[in-house]
């Protein structure tokens, strides 16, 4: 299972990352836009740099979270832990761990791609961004409210810091294709 999940996650990224359909896409957006497409309106390069980086390391942050999600049962043993456990159960958590983990590689591999590869799309940039911060603060909010290893105390706060570092990586490049 562990090769299969491996397998389907090179997949991805290859279908993600294939350079004709880059080029494809940026041609549609300069086309739609007749070739006059500002790059994101941002003030200066200082700003289109702190933009790009920012988001290049949510995005790995998101990517790894996801890479790591779909390690964690092998890692630490959890399928044995379910063995005792309904087969339905076992299978539903399998599932949702393996789609949580290719969603958050999804999702973070489009993160570091958006303001690289469609640097020209400021629609896109745009709501991607805020979509991202949002989903990080969704998991800040969730961690305050619903604590995860609130009994070891520096792995929570390695968590919070590691769920707010990553929210901020976001926040601010939303704001600057913002404003």
């Amino acid at each position: 299972k562990y090769i299969l999940r491996l397998c389907f996650l090179f997949y991805t990224l290859l279908a993600t990352t294939n350079s004709k359909s880059f080029a494809l896409l940026n041609a549609n957006i300069e086309n739609h836009h007749g070739g006059n497409v500002n790059r994101l309106y941002l003030k200066n390069d200082r700003e289109l740099l702190a933009y790009q980086t920012l988001s290049i390391i949510g995005g790995s942050i998101t990517a790894a979270t996801g890479i790591w999600h779909l390690a964690i049962p092998y890692l630490y043993g959890w399928m044995p832990e379910l063995d005792r456990d309904p087969e339905e159960l076992k299978r539903g958590v399998e599932a949702t761990n393996l789609f949580m983990g290719l969603s958050m590689t999804i999702l973070g591999i489009w993160s570091i791609l958006l303001p690289t590869s469609f640097i020209k799309n400021l629609r896109a940039n745009r709501v991607w961004t805020w979509t991202m911060f949002g989903l990080w603060t969704t998991r800040v909010v969730f961690q305050i409210v619903y604590p995860q290893f609130r009994d070891n105390p520096p792995l929570y706060g390695g968590l919070m810091a590691g769920f707010v570092t990553t929210q901020v990586t976001f926040f601010v490049p939303a704001l600057l294709v913002s404003f």
